[in-house]
């Protein structure tokens, strides 16, 4: 084989290389524009549970103040909210909805927060202080639906009222905040849908609070 036809093949594989290489590039823009213009809503129900710290029983009448939309910077700027009284099992039902940006990839990186107010949340102009606990699931999104993960839980815990523009942290410390979720990733119609198991453990003067009659 001659040098030139030698030479015309090496100039043939660098173009060749060189066009796939633009491909893959304009592929991951084209990828990554999609992904950032699609926001994908899940729907989730928290099948809550909450327990005694101290002995493990179920805590029946025990008020959990649950955002069911999007969390606010402080409790005004909330959304809906429920007011259940958990049963005579220590069991209550909320919903709300999860929003995320990009594609509905397998294996991707989720994180759902939940806000609840431990009592009755506090209302606009209040004085009164309420324990508030956020709640992050952090986990990746299974191969396949009707699968369940085990999440990495993260829990913050807030004291505020309805004058207050912020929500002032409480140290983290034994015994104030314990959290048990797992999370079942399947479809409802034809959206997305994390069912949620979760447990809550109170202590005392927790239960105390959310076990209070409500405010006049």
């Amino acid at each position: 084989m001659s040098r030139r036809a030698v030479m015309r093949i090496a100039i043939g594989i660098v173009l060749a290389s060189v066009g796939l290489s633009v491909l893959a590039l304009v592929a991951l823009v084209v990828l990554a524009v999609v992904s950032a213009a699609n926001t994908q809503v899940v729907q989730v129900r928290i099948e809550g549970a909450v327990h005694s710290r101290d002995t493990g029983q179920p805590v029946p009448g025990c008020l959990l103040s649950f955002v069911e939309g999007r969390i606010g910077t402080y409790p005004n700027d909330d959304s809906d909210r429920s007011n259940t009284r958990t049963d005579p099992a220590g069991r209550g039902i909320y919903s709300t909805f999860y929003s995320h940006g990009g594609l509905s990839l397998p294996y991707a990186r989720r994180d759902p927060k939940m806000r609840i107010y431990i009592g009755e949340a506090p209302r606009y102009g209040g004085r009164d202080d309420v324990e508030t606990w956020e709640i992050t699931l952090r986990f990746r999104e299974p191969l396949f639906s009707g699968s369940e993960v085990t999440p990495r839980i993260e829990v913050r815990r807030f004291m505020g009222n309805g004058i207050s523009a912020v929500l002032d942290p409480l140290p983290a410390g034994p015994g104030d905040a314990k959290v048990e979720a797992r999370v079942y990733v399947s479809k409802e119609g034809d959206g997305p849908l994390y069912r949620i198991p979760l447990d809550i453990y109170l202590n005392p003067a927790q239960i105390a609070a959310c076990r209070a009659p409500a405010r006049p």
